[in-house]
């Protein structure tokens, strides 16, 4: 079921800035070009690569790595949910995943978020199989698989770092294991980054692109909005995120809570506080440390989503026997009930909800869609119009999903300019950043219009701020959000030495 629902709906095009930064890094690694960003990403770009010996397509082979992913994601969750709270639990959780809006979005797509859950479902599957076996091999197989996790995505390797200390410590292994393990952790995590730093120059080039996208970061979101401020943001953006993923199962946590501490109840339904100390070191790092960070995008909290799913799993089961205790044949019922409540909205919230239900793009199929069929339209409306040798493309459009990456991926044989983003430059230097297809990119302080080039193309309205008188519409295709100045009229070029002398120098008399 899975790989049907999810081939069926995948995305046609790389949809966010990253994913074509994935692409460019499984043609030539390097960080210090952002390809992919920093701190990279290596083992999911080398894991694409992978998939690529079979579907050449980038976006097709991160597709697939997704949709496999999803399925182990899948078979882990039940399983684990089953080990700890049943089968019926673990069925329920199956069905959860499966129609989950934020799980079915991320598996749609080329990102890495959906990888990223699944290799932490191993390391947790790890750690709870050795705290159930004590067998020290699953415990160096978590390392194994921690480790590797860095290489996919660092942070949640920082993130289930309270796991292992847990894990040694209730193991009864951590005065004699804790130095090996950490040693053995370092060694996994060198084996990726060692390759990062030396396709990226060296591990000066690396250090310095990874400061200045740090530097630019704190710079645009602290900067602007005060660490109180952005802290406010990213709760909001969480709790956003979440409400579309899990409104109708968080409610069911919450009810789940009542036998524990009601009186009538707390005598029967006794606190496992062992399973509460694992599922806390599981969850509870990421949600405290999720929300310090710069929240940009809902696949930050799909990890924390799919156990929260197994949980809300259980929820059901135990909700389900707290009324079968009362009346017998009502257990069955609720459960299937309470089940379909929650399939029926993560179904509605991935089917109906449009692109800008939330504060961020909405983890939707129509999301997907309206990113798709907009880059078509963009990108096919500058080929037929606009001779690659005769245009130049000024990207000032939306940074995330039509930023200066997807036109260099998707117009190869177009020359594409932008003011180069903060994260790549230093301060106070903002150079025009130019590329051409894959192997094309430098800087210069000016973008160069020289005499064959007539057309100007840009996103409508969005060059500098609003419309002019000389901006033009494509007559041909009047829906589309693109504008352009043509630069055969002398007028226009007159306009622009005047407006924009800063960031344009045109030869033509």
């Amino acid at each position: 079921m899975i790989l049907i629902t999810r081939w069926l709906w995948h995305s046609r095009h790389l949809l966010h800035w990253d994913s074509v930064q994935f692409a460019l890094a499984m043609n030539q690694f390097d960080v210090s070009q952002h390809q992919p960003h920093p701190p990279g990403y290596i083992v999911y770009v080398y894991l694409g690569k992978l998939f690529q010996l079979i579907w050449p397509d980038p976006n097709i082979a991160l597709i697939i790595l997704s949709i496999i992913s999803s399925v182990v994601a899948f078979c882990l969750v039940v399983l684990l949910v089953q080990r700890w709270f049943g089968k019926t639990a673990g069925i329920i959780a199956g069905l959860l995943f499966l129609t989950n809006p934020l799980v079915w979005f991320h598996g749609l797509v080329a990102e890495v978020y959906i990888v990223e859950a699944a290799a932490a479902l191993v390391v947790v599957w790890l750690a709870d199989t050795f705290l159930r076996t004590r067998h020290q091999k699953f415990l160096w197989w978590m390392i194994v698989a921690l480790g590797a996790l860095g290489g996919i995505r660092q942070s949640t390797e920082v993130v289930l770092l309270p796991l292992l200390v847990y894990v040694l410590v209730t193991g009864g292994v951590w005065r004699q294991m804790a130095w090996k393990v950490l040693a053995g952790l370092a060694a996994v995590n060198l084996i990726w980054f060692v390759p990062v730093v030396t396709m990226s120059g060296g591990l000066a080039s690396y250090l310095t692109a990874l400061w200045r996208l740090t530097r630019a970061t704190i710079s645009d979101e602290y900067g602007l909005q005060g660490l109180v401020g952005l802290l406010i943001t990213n709760f909001a953006f969480t709790m956003q995120i979440l409400r579309q993923a899990l409104l109708p199962g968080l409610l069911i946590l919450l009810l789940a809570v009542l036998p524990f501490i009601a009186e009538e109840s707390k005598k029967k339904y006794r606190i496992d506080w062992s399973g509460v100390r694992f599922w806390l070191a599981v969850i509870l790092p990421g949600l405290l440390i999720i929300p310090l960070i710069l929240v940009k995008n809902s696949g930050y909290m799909l990890t924390i989503t799919v156990f929260l799913l197994g949980l809300v799993a259980a929820a059901i089961v135990l909700l389900a026997r707290v009324v079968g205790n009362w009346r017998t044949r009502y257990r069955t019922p609720i459960a299937a009930i309470l089940t379909a409540i929650v399939l029926g909205f993560q179904s509605w919230a991935f089917f109906a909800l449009p692109v800008r239900a939330f504060y961020y793009v909405s983890a939707s199929i129509n999301s997907i869609r309206t990113i798709d069929d907009d880059l078509d339209e963009v990108m096919s409306t500058i080929e037929k119009n606009f001779p690659p040798n005769e245009s130049a493309v000024w990207v000032t459009g939306d940074y995330v999903f039509f930023g200066q990456r997807h036109f260099q991926y998707y117009l190869p044989e177009y020359d594409v300019y932008t003011v180069t983003p903060k994260s790549f430059v230093d301060y106070p230097e903002r150079p025009i950043w130019h590329v051409r297809g894959k192997n094309v990119s430098d800087f210069s302080d000016k973008l160069t219009l020289t005499g064959n080039v007539r057309y100007l193309v840009f996103i409508r309205q969005e060059i500098f701020g609003p419309a002019d008188d000389y901006q033009q519409i494509v007559k041909d295709a009047p829906d589309a959000p693109l504008a352009y100045y043509n630069l055969d009229d002398a007028d226009t070029r007159e306009f622009l030495r005047n407006k924009y002398n800063n960031y344009f120098v045109i030869e033509r008399d």
